[in-house]
């Protein structure tokens, strides 16, 4: 019982910290944390308007044909929270050394910050996205399950997560390089844009491509084809995403702390 208080009282500290980490993202702003939904609203709204209304009168062979609507955002709500979590939790101890420091329990608060606002971040999109897609009548039956789907998905990568907030310490470039990394992989996912069925083969080595997909797969009813995913390389993910997660914990804590 008291393990589980201690636990509690964990996660209301971090919970916490993720308020202090937005007030201070977006001190002296006049919208303040909307500005977060407008980034991500505006970002989806170019990316729509470009393959799925400009592009599309072109039919050209890379513009999905069913609702693009749906196809986009039920690629894009598990790729922005995925993306945003990696690349903050690569400056979260940095720019909460002070505190790191004074705090009695180091680094094991605060790099569940970025954990814990990507999956505000997953439930903000899917819930705009359930919505829209209720009001176009296009849910998959099954679409609901996605939440929890995506939920597991930002926990499994949240052991990478750890590891990149504790080697970007150690490598002061490994920010940037998670960057341009990230960027690479949007455009190697096929998030925005579709794939002919004969090129879908190549992207089973992308594991970002299977989670994607399966994504889309419970939220698009019109989207049902699984074909090249590969499952073994996904599971292989989930395995390294544990193995990293034990690694932050175990070989990394005590030489992060050093460069702090």
């Amino acid at each position: 019982m008291k393990k589980i208080i201690t636990q509690i009282n964990f996660f209301k500290l971090v919970l916490v910290l993720v308020k202090r980490d937005y007030a201070m993202q977006y001190a002296g702003t006049l919208l303040g944390l909307l500005w977060l939904l407008i980034q991500y609203v505006f970002q989806i709204a170019v990316y729509y308007v470009l393959f799925g209304i400009v592009f599309s009168d072109g039919g050209g062979r890379f513009i999905y044909q069913g609702d693009y609507f749906l196809y986009i955002m039920s690629g894009m709500m598990l790729w922005i929270p995925v993306s945003e979590m990696l690349l903050r939790s690569c400056s979260i101890i940095y720019d909460n050394k002070t505190l790191v420091k004074r705090t009695g329990m180091g680094m094991k608060l605060f790099i569940w910050i970025p954990v814990v606002q990507g999956l505000i971040y997953y439930f903000l999109l899917f819930g705009i996205s359930f919505a829209a897609g209720f009001l176009r009548g296009g849910l998959h039956v099954i679409s609901p399950l996605a939440v929890f789907y995506g939920a597991a998905v930002i926990l499994f990568f949240s052991g990478w997560s750890f590891i990149f907030s504790k080697a970007s310490l150690i490598l002061k470039d490994f920010t940037p390089v998670m960057r341009l990394i990230l960027q690479v992989l949007f455009w190697l996912t096929p998030i925005i844009y579709a794939v002919p069925e004969e090129y879908q083969r190549y992207l089973a080595w992308n594991p970002f491509y299977g989670i994607i997909e399966l994504n889309r797969w419970m939220f698009h009813p019109s989207y049902r084809d699984l074909t090249y995913v590969d499952f073994q390389g996904m599971f292989a993910l989930i395995l390294l995403s544990i193995v990293s997660f034990l690694i932050s914990r175990i070989r990394l804590e005590s030489v992060a702390l050093d460069q702090i």
